[in-house]
């Protein structure tokens, strides 16, 4: 909110924001780096209102934090500030000493950009490579699952010929050679197989940590990368240069949410729930306002229908929470601007009901099957253009299968589409 007001000059209300957001972040354990920039940001309305005396106060107490908090931007800035203030003084000696410091850590940030990037193209190289072993591993499963019923085949063999040589021992002694002969073979096929099954499984498991370790190692050099180009763009570049930030930017944060969802899909099933006695209404009522804000963007109004009297369910609040705003999320970006969206809870009999309804573009007949799917190719883009990855709704049926409940949609492309979902009351 206090850059929204400062990109409109309303320099006043934005310092008032800007000091509330301090005090917030440098009370113990909260996020001291985001005060400090904060407190740049507190500086640089100061510079701009040449309120030289307060601006040099806070610069005074913005050096003292340096030893507890170290962020190279943050000092970067420092020193650019402190160069406009003695240059305003007519202290060129130290202004110019200040713009040195500042020149310095520019080089040296930008040599760490640089070599972010090398690193991500390492990792993407090291991705790729991990996609190949998941193919073959792919197409060794296949195999094995052919072998399996090769196993089967001889399994049943066995029995008629077991059949047929206690029928007619004493007639054929070559018979029962035989199958010792296939019985030998049998065997050392099902160890083959017993021992193929294990490695698959212990390769499933490597997968499945090398792709967690790749997300998570990933999420911290892009949200470095969203951040030091959210900080750039307040800087004097030109047009062109500041949306090619913007598209940097953006990109990043699309990055960040696709890495989060790869994240919240392979936690999702070892994940342990916490339950809780959560009030519906009270739930339903803060998800609904903490959605109202993305929904403004588009000029669109969220309207909402409450239990009639308050009931608590056993849940995992977080987990449930996560299950509303993706729908609401997807009613919005889905939804043209200026509609509205519906958002109820009913109580059944032994149950609750969710809803989640919208007039937008509806799903496709040919997609509807893929929806639920993890990875699908079911995703489109929102009416504004919005970035969909395809995991958010697979997430949300694992969450309702795992608190026993039900998750089910009706769309067309022409009345729009209204998902829903059950919680059992017990």
């Amino acid at each position: 909110m206090a850059d929204i007001n400062i990109r409109q000059k309303d320099y006043n209300k934005a310092k008032s924001l800007l000091r509330k957001s301090i005090a917030i972040n440098l009370r113990k354990g909260n996020d001291n780096n985001d005060a400090q920039h904060s407190e740049l940001k507190l500086a640089s309305i100061y510079d701009r209102q040449n309120l030289n005396d307060s601006l040099l106060n806070l610069l005074n107490v913005i050096s003292l934090q340096f030893d507890s908090v170290q962020s190279p931007e943050t000092k970067q800035n420092w020193h650019l500030l402190m160069s406009n203030y003695f240059e305003k003084q007519n202290d060129h000696q130290q202004a110019m000493a200040h713009y040195k410091q500042y020149d310095e850590l520019k080089d040296i940030i930008a040599n760490e950009n640089k070599k972010l990037k090398e690193a991500d193209v390492a990792e993407q190289v090291k991705s790729l490579e991990k996609d190949n072993e998941f193919n073959n591993l792919k197409k060794n499963n296949e195999l094995q699952h052919i072998y399996l019923r090769v196993t089967v085949v001889f399994a049943l063999m066995l029995i008629i010929i077991i059949s047929l040589v206690f029928l007619n021992w004493q007639k054929s002694k070559k018979n029962i050679k035989t199958l010792g002969s296939l019985n030998s073979q049998i065997n050392h096929q099902n160890h083959h197989l017993e021992n193929a099954l294990r490695d698959l499984k212990l390769n499933n498991q490597e997968k499945d940590r090398i792709l967690r370790t790749v997300a998570h190692d990933l999420r911290n050099p892009i949200g470095g990368i969203a951040s030091l180009t959210s900080v750039m763009t307040e800087e004097n570049y030109s047009d062109e240069q500041k949306e090619l930030l913007n598209i940097i930017r953006e990109t990043s944060f699309n990055s960040i949410e696709l890495i989060n969802e790869i994240l919240e899909a392979t936690e999702s099933a070892s994940a342990i729930l916490h339950k809780e006695a959560v009030e519906v209404n009270s739930l339903l009522g803060n998800s609904v306002e903490l959605m109202r804000f993305k929904a403004a963007e588009k000029q669109q109004v969220i309207n909402t229908f409450l239990l009639n009297s308050p009931l608590e369910i056993y849940i995992s609040r977080e987990k449930i929470w996560r299950v509303i705003s993706n729908l609401i999320s997807n009613a919005i970006k889905f939804s043209p601007e200026g509609s509205a969206i519906l958002v109820m809870a009913i109580d059944l009999e032994n149950e609750i009901q969710f809803s989640v309804k919208d007039r937008g573009i509806g799903i496709p007949e040919k997609l509807k099957n893929q929806v639920f799917n993890m990875f699908t190719d079911a995703k489109r883009p929102g009416t504004a253009g919005e970035k969909s990855f395809g995991l958010g709704l697979s997430i949300c049926k694992q969450i309702i299968e795992d608190h026993n409940g039900r998750i089910w949609f009706e769309s067309d492309t022409e009345n729009g589409t209204s998902f829903n979902f059950t919680l059992p009351k017990n």
